[in-house]
């Protein structure tokens, strides 16, 4: 029976090695500065969804069980929007006011606030999901 002995994992090249490093990652360093926002190309992400849907309700067809699941897509699509309006509302560097939101949903004033004034203002982001409570 041949007997191997373990040797220890390389260290990655993100990893410090050398004299006087402990070995942590420059990143998660307390006190080392984070990016709080990253670069998100919406239009291209928002155009790309569009054409998921289009396929999608193309697929559909005469398929009962396909709109199904399309009715079941319009749903998460709510929950994201609700979500969406709570980070924007929490947003600590610069929060969303109900009339910016009101005008980017078309919608008046009052009715934004009472659809989504529960979940802004009870969810934190990073949270749950209202939609998943």
């Amino acid at each position: 029976m041949a007997v191997y002995a373990l040797e220890p994992l390389p260290r990655g090249p993100f990893i410090p090695e050398g004299p006087g490093t402990s070995g942590v990652r420059p990143a998660r360093t307390p006190g080392a500065r984070r990016r709080r926002h990253r670069e998100v190309e919406t239009p291209a992400y928002v155009a790309f969804a569009r054409r998921i849907l289009r396929a999608l309700s193309r697929r559909v067809g005469g398929d009962l069980d396909g709109l199904r699941d399309l009715v079941a897509l319009r749903e998460e699509v709510d929950g994201a929007i609700t979500d969406a309006v709570a980070r924007l509302r929490n947003d600590p560097d610069q929060p969303a006011s109900w009339g910016e939101l009101a005008e980017v949903l078309g919608v008046p004033r009052s009715t934004v606030s009472s659809r989504y004034g529960k979940a802004s203002g009870a969810r934190q982001p990073g949270g749950q999901p209202a939609h998943l409570r």
